[in-house]
Order: structure tokens, then C-alpha cells, then sequence
């Protein structure tokens, strides 16, 4: 695995480790995984509580712009355009939050 690939699966990783800490009902076997891009620019990840969202950074050469994928439809959708002074570190999703 390349160092940029172990980047982004290990947020992913941590994310989904967490999640399972706290749910002992996840069936392991039965868990999909699959790649956030198909570029290996996705430089942060995290997972929603409920695992309906995934939240990522995409790197696009020195700038980063902030996605929402939707995971039953696979769509995503952009929350913050490709920003030249923007770095976006410590992606999380919370529980319950309005804003």
C-alpha cells in the first residue's frame, strides 16, 4: 500500500473502529468496503454515527474541497468548493448536530 493510499484508509479504519466500540450488534462479514475515490486524493475521512454519511477531504494538487457521500445511493456532493488557503484536518461527523 502506498503511503498516500494508507492515509486515506486509515481514517476510514479508525472511524469504523470506533463506530464498532460502541455497536457489539455489527455483523463484521456482512460490512462492505469500498474506495471513497477512485483518485487515492481523499485525505481525510470520517464515517456518520449512523453509517448512512461518509464525510472526505479531496485533495486537488494544493487545494482541498470538503464532500458528503450519501452511502445507500453512492452520491456525492459537495459542501465546500477547492479552496487555495483552505486545509480541512479533523473531519467529523457528530450525532445529533443542527449546524
Amino acid at each position: 500500500m502506498m503511503p498516500d493510499q494508507w492515509m486515506t484508509a486509515f481514517p476510514a479504519m479508525f472511524s469504523l473502529s470506533r463506530l464498532s466500540a460502541r455497536r457489539s450488534d455489527w455483523n463484521l462479514q456482512a460490512m462492505k468496503i469500498s474506495r471513497v475515490t477512485q483518485s487515492g486524493n481523499a485525505v481525510n475521512v470520517a464515517v456518520s454515527p449512523d453509517g448512512r454519511y461518509v464525510v472526505y477531504v479531496l485533495r486537488e494538487g494544493e487545494k482541498q474541497s470538503l464532500n458528503v457521500r450519501q452511502v445507500v445511493t453512492g452520491s456525492d456532493v459537495p459542501i465546500l468548493p477547492p479552496d487555495e488557503i483552505g486545509i480541512y484536518k479533523g473531519v467529523q461527523l457528530v450525532a445529533g448536530a443542527r449546524r
